[in-house]
């Protein structure tokens, strides 16, 4: 799966990582995800954050506003794609 297409995410409540396994899933975990991904990609952590980030912006159709603190807002585009959890 192409990491254009991967968006980070713990909807997972059970299903942490490790070295968490067997607690709930919190999004304070996605640094640990976010590493093995640029483990398996053989990119950097930043690479993964600035990608998923844009893929994430994407699928919600969100822009984001500086001047308002960076607080999401919709956008009035709309983008059919597929996006994989992992």
């Amino acid at each position: 799966i192409d990491l254009k297409n991967i968006v980070l995410e713990t909807d997972s409540p059970y299903l942490a990582p490790v070295p968490y396994r067997g607690k709930r899933n919190e999004p304070a975990y996605l640094s640990h995800i976010k590493k093995k991904l640029s483990e398996v990609k053989q990119v950097s952590e930043e690479e993964v954050d600035t990608i998923t980030t844009e893929n994430a912006k994407r699928i919600f159709n969100l822009w984001y506003d500086t001047v308002k603190k960076n607080k999401a807002y919709p956008s009035s585009t709309s983008q059919r794609q597929c996006f994989v959890n992992i």
